[in-house]
Parts: C-alpha cells; sequence; structure tokens
C-alpha cells in the first residue's frame, strides 16, 4: 500500500493501471497501481521496484560493420563458381549416374538444383566471412579501418532493479495508464481469422549483431488470440515466423 500526506490527491492523479514513480535518496521507485482507495492511499498491484544504473564499459569496436554490395557480389561468385563446378562433376560422375538409373532419375536435368545448392553454400561461406570482419578480425586484432565518421558511443547505462520500499516522505509522478485493449482485440480477432501481424518485438533499433530483450507484446498477442478462440474445435495455429534484418552500410540513412 501507499500512503499520501497534506496535499495529496490520489483519486485525481491516478487510475488503474498507473504508474507510480517516487523519487529519494537519489534513485527511482516505480509500481503500477491496483486500486485507489482515497485521496491519501491506494494499492498496488506488486512491490516497488528500484531502478539502479550500472554503468557498462563500451566495448564496440569502432570500424567497417561490413563488406560493401560489390565486395559481397564478387565474394559470392568467387565461392560459388569452385562449388558449382564441384557440384557439377559430381552429379555426372560415373558412380552417381548409375545410382540415378537405378532410382529412375537418369534423364533428369539436374543443373537448376545444382545451381541453386551451389548458391546456397556460397551465401553460407560469405555470411562467416561477413561474420569474421564484423566481431572476430576486430576483436583479436585490435584494427580500427576506416570508420564511418561516427562520434563514439557514450558508455552503455544498463537498469537492473531491486525490491524496495520508501518509509519516509518523498515526492512522486505518475504515468497515466494507456488503454490498449482495443487494440488488442483487434490483433486477436485478425490471427483467429487467419490474418498476419508484423512486430518489433525488441522495441528499438541497432546495429549489434545480439538481439537486444523482447517485449512482452509478441506473447501477449499469440496467447490472449488462443483465450479469444471459441467454439468446440481445436484453436488455430498460429505461428510465430522471426525474421532477422541486415544492412551493408547500417550507418548511412535508408542503407
Amino acid at each position: 500500500k501507499v500512503f499520501g500526506h497534506i496535499g495529496t490527491e490520489f483519486s485525481k492523479d491516478f487510475h488503474k493501471g498507473s504508474v507510480l514513480v517516487v523519487k529519494a535518496k537519489g534513485s527511482k521507485r516505480i509500481a503500477k497501481v491496483a486500486k485507489v482507495i482515497s485521496d491519501d492511499e491506494m494499492e498496488l498491484s506488486a512491490p516497488m521496484k528500484e531502478q539502479v544504473e550500472v554503468v557498462k564499459v563500451d566495448k564496440t569496436q569502432d570500424f567497417h560493420r561490413a563488406p560493401s554490395e560489390t565486395t559481397t557480389s564478387l565474394l559470392t561468385l568467387l565461392c560459388f563458381a569452385p562449388i558449382f563446378a564441384a557440384l557439377l562433376f559430381l552429379t555426372r560422375a560415373a558412380p552417381a549416374q548409375e545410382f540415378l538409373a537405378q532410382i529412375g532419375l537418369s534423364e533428369c536435368n539436374f543443373v537448376p538444383v545444382t545451381v541453386l545448392l551451389a548458391l546456397q553454400l556460397a551465401c553460407t561461406l560469405v555470411y562467416q566471412v561477413y561474420h569474421l570482419m564484423r566481431v572476430d578480425w576486430a576483436a583479436k586484432k585490435g584494427a580500427q579501418p576506416d570508420s564511418p565518421k561516427r562520434p563514439p558511443a557514450p558508455p552503455a547505462e544498463e537498469k537492473s532493479e531491486e525490491a524496495s520500499d520508501v518509509m519516509e516522505k518523498a515526492a512522486y509522478s505518475s504515468l497515466p495508464y494507456v488503454d490498449q485493449s482495443e487494440m488488442f482485440e483487434q490483433v486477436y480477432h485478425s490471427l483467429l481469422n487467419g490474418g498476419n501481424i508484423g512486430i518489433f518485438p525488441e522495441g528499438g533499433t541497432h546495429d549489434n549483431t545480439t538481439l537486444l530483450p523482447l517485449k512482452w507484446g509478441i506473447s501477449t498477442m499469440l496467447l490472449g488470440a488462443l483465450a479469444k478462440h471459441q467454439g468446440d474445435g481445436p484453436p488455430p495455429k498460429i505461428s510465430v515466423v522471426p525474421i532477422g534484418l541486415n544492412y551493408f552500410r547500417p550507418h548511412d540513412f535508408r542503407s
């Protein structure tokens, strides 16, 4: 529970779902409001959480994050040519022809399949080179090729939360509750009727090779739609398809 003092107007400042922000002793504590009882009393849905800022050392290397389009194309072609030649030789070798004749496929043209397989293998090799340039090479050698002329990134700040109570008077503020029920109802209806929903679950943009912590929206959409299913039949199958975006020049606008 939270108790106010003379002059507090909890009934005016807060509603169910609002976020209480308390500033005390140089830190912030937050909690979601479950029920407003009066102007000087309300209940929280969970204990207050204290936000503690932890400074982390930025270990980002300032170097070109990916080869250019021309370099990538040439590298793919150089990898594709020998792989395609090797696969084509294997498919036309005597043991392979005998095996194809036994299974009744000796008259089939395997060139298109060979092209696709060779291209896939070439792209895999090029990606490994890209990964080496992006992470391993700069980390091991400590080299910094021509940078994209951007200012060095400031040290990152990570906020961790710990349970904390406030036992003395303190200033507070409120974050209003945003009712998203109508939006989620439309999402549920779309998913239950075979629609597609695009969502960026990280909630931000970055150029790192790892994911940011995922937000809760995607799980709410999926589980909420299944909970809304009615009828005797089985619930619809809703697939979550992860999609990654990669850029040749991540520091250029619209690259």
